[in-house]
């Protein structure tokens, strides 16, 4: 008789987190000009019930936890609608389990928000227009890219964030985590959405506001899941050591790429 395969427990850190916080990680995650939060985290919502918050942790990704979850709501009803609010997109694997899992529910209609592209290729990033990669990560890039696109040929939507849809999530963080810090809702978008993230990077100066950070992840996303879309090659100045931060931006400046663009 086959052994049932281990499965991942809850990540205790993500229990602990308030919904502010986790708000604030959600509206760093891809804003040039904020300190990019190393972790994702995944907002589920089934059928208009009561949402669930996942995160990684000990190197299981936030949609593993996720699928878990998902999994065991099948024992109990027909999961229909499930929407998915996720600080960074699924990367290769991640998309691949994403897609099984979907080919194996009738009926199942999963749509996922992500407030970024993760390590995939961006067309609004004037670097990765030109295939600024270096050797070690254009594999990676080039199937994360891939298998965001397979995510949509299967029929699981992936967009960007709007306006509306950040309202929706901190609702939905504030009904998840009632007992912590709760996020505030402002009825004039431009005090969270037009507010600018300034930072100094490698003597670079960012300035972004969120909406600028959801427009680029748009045209991204538009661009990947379009029909003929076809991940580029590897250009003739495609760099063959690895590239530090120092050097990637000393040569935008040898190009005349605007910072602000980046």
């Amino acid at each position: 008789m086959q052994q049932p395969q281990p499965q991942p427990q809850l990540p205790s850190i993500a229990l602990e987190a308030s919904a502010n916080s986790i708000f604030e990680d959600f509206l760093k995650s891809g804003t040039h000009g904020a300190q990019w939060p190393n972790r994702t985290w995944c907002v589920v919502q089934v059928n208009n019930g009561r949402p669930e918050v996942f995160r990684n942790e000990g190197g299981t990704h936030a949609e593993l936890y996720l699928l878990q979850y998902l999994r065991k709501q099948c024992n109990t009803q027909c999961l229909g609608n499930v929407r998915v609010y996720i600080s960074y997109s699924p990367c290769s694997q991640c998309s691949e389990a994403l897609i099984e899992f979907k080919t194996n529910v009738r009926n199942l209609d999963m749509e996922i928000i992500a407030a970024a592209p993760y390590n995939c290729y961006r067309i609004s990033c004037p670097v990765c227009e030109k295939g600024y990669f270096d050797k070690n990560n254009y594999e990676e890039f080039s199937e994360n890219t891939r298998m965001l696109h397979m995510l949509s040929q299967n029929g699981i939507n992936v967009r960007a964030f709007e306006y509306d849809l950040w309202v929706t999530l901190a609702n939905l963080l504030n009904m998840a985590r009632p007992d912590t810090e709760q996020i505030e809702l402002y009825t004039d978008e431009s005090e969270t959405y037009n507010n600018s993230y300034v930072g100094d990077f490698e003597g670079h100066n960012y300035q972004h506001t969120r909406k600028q950070a959801d427009d680029f992840a748009a045209t991204d996303f538009n661009n990947i899941f379009s029909a003929n879309f076809k991940m580029p090659d590897h250009p003739d100045w495609y760099i063959e050591q690895n590239v530090n931060v120092g050097d990637l931006l000393d040569d935008m400046d040898r190009l005349n790429l605007d910072d602000n663009a980046f």
